[in-house]
């Protein structure tokens, strides 16, 4: 089975609901902006897919860690887990990723992420299970903000 979320990099909101079903070669090149304008190859960074990791509850308590950001201003930040498209779109829900939760994770030193992944854990065992995943998340944040690339998060349905 297919992991329940997909993070992955994109130009843009029109530019990562083209690229949710991640036709871009893993790792490769491909169009600027699927159906756009853009340029004609781009690097895309690896996509992480885990189970672990909710675009909503953990990514908006992991943001609050990293940033010391409260939760109201990020649940107010107009990328906090918003769904693109419209309702019926036909598709997996594809969400955006805070700026905030980018620069945090792409600048977090690895202590950093370890202290905030045990904080935003329910128990010492899902810390210990999840620190690989969110470690993985901070690379595609890192390689993504070097590639002036926002961050998104495809949900299984």
């Amino acid at each position: 089975m297919p992991a329940a979320f997909v993070y992955y990099a994109a130009v843009d909101d029109l530019a990562a609901l083209d690229l949710v079903d991640l036709r871009v070669a893993v790792g490769g090149t491909g169009p600027g902006h699927p159906g756009g304008d853009g340029p004609p190859a781009r690097r895309f960074p690896r996509p992480v897919f885990t189970d672990r990791v909710d675009p909503v509850l953990r990514c908006s308590r992991l943001e609050e860690l990293l940033t010391a950001r409260t939760h109201a201003e990020v649940a107010a930040d107009h990328r906090s887990a918003r769904a693109l498209g419209p309702p019926d779109r036909p598709g997996p829900l594809v969400v955006t990723v805070t700026r905030g939760l980018q620069h945090a994770l792409a600048t977090a030193t690895a202590a950093d992420l370890r202290d905030a992944v045990a904080a935003s854990a329910d128990t010492d065992r899902a810390a210990w299970r999840d620190r690989p995943d969110v470690h993985r998340l901070a690379r595609l944040a890192r390689e993504a903000l070097a590639a002036d690339l926002l961050l998104y998060c495809r949900v299984r349905a």
